[in-house]
Parts: C-alpha cells; structure tokens; sequence
C-alpha cells in the first residue's frame, strides 16, 4: 500500500508540477507491469484475484456501458455548453493509449487499494468487487478520462504528454 500512496504522490509532483507527464507515465506502467509479472511468477492465480481476466469482459462492459453512455453525453452537453469541446485528430492516440494508463490506475486504486478495504463505495469499487475485472474498468477509465479533457475541460492531452518529444 505504501508504494501505491507513493506512486500518487509522484503523480502531484512529476505529472502536476514538474509536468513531466509521459515520463511518469511510462516508468509508473512499466514499474507496476514488472511488478505485476513478478508476482505472477511467484503466485499464478494472483492475475485472476487482481481482476486481470478476460472470461468476464463483456458481463462487466454491459454493467458500465449505461454509465459510459450518460458520461459522454454529458461531457459533450457540458463542453457545448462552455464552449470547451476541442476535439483534434490527437483524440485517436490518447484513445488508444490512455486505457492502458486507465489499467495501471485501476490496478492501484480499485485491485490493491479498495480491494483490501470491506466498504466500497465508488462505482468502479462497487463493479470491481462482484466482477473483478480490471480491462474492462481501465478501458472506460481511459476512454471517458480521455473524451473528459477534449470535451468538458477543453484541454489536449496528447499535446501536453508528447509535446515536449516533439519540440
């Protein structure tokens, strides 16, 4: 646990004040995979108890459909509404990219946090705990964060996480 309050706190310093996005980013999903694999060469059913199963996928998609559904509805009324909606070919990659972001995340919060917790009071805590599945609750996460900042935030996270690559 102390290593999940530890990657948080990294997260407020090198994401939100260093800006350093794609470098946390990176080492934290590399760092979190490799621990995920090591675990799982020392303990093969630790994957299925963590939710990182696929026989499930479409029962938990089904469950957090209705809620993705009204969640881009709203942030596309609300971006309309404030005039933030600053959707950009950039959208397709943070798409694909965010979800696996989406997973690490969901693993810390949900897996090795809330799953140690008995009270669950978050949606995602509340699927988790009957479904256990974090692919399908890491890919709304990343797609819904992702359409989030285009659209309610006016923001773009592509440019914010390459655009020091790039320039």
């Amino acid at each position: 646990m102390s290593a999940v309050i530890l990657t948080a706190a990294g997260k407020f310093v090198f994401m939100d004040y260093l800006n350093w996005r794609f470098a946390f980013a990176a080492t934290v999903i590399v760092a979190w995979s490799v621990y995920i694999i090591f675990r799982y060469k020392n303990e093969k059913e630790i994957l299925k108890y963590w939710g990182f199963r696929m026989d499930n996928f479409m029962l938990v998609v089904r469950k957090i459909l209705p809620v993705g559904v009204l969640s881009v509805i709203a942030f596309f009324a609300i971006g309309f509404y404030q005039n933030t909606i600053n959707i950009t070919w950039h959208i397709i990659p943070i798409l694909i990219l965010y979800p696996i972001w989406g997973v690490i995340q969901q693993f810390l919060l949900i897996a090795l946090m809330v799953g140690n917790m008995r009270d669950l009071n978050i949606f995602y805590g509340f699927i988790y705990s009957r479904e256990k599945n974090i692919y399908a609750l890491g890919l709304f996460h990343g797609w819904l964060g992702g359409l989030f900042y285009y659209t309610v935030v006016g923001r773009d996270p592509f440019l914010e996480m390459f655009n020091k690559i790039f320039h």
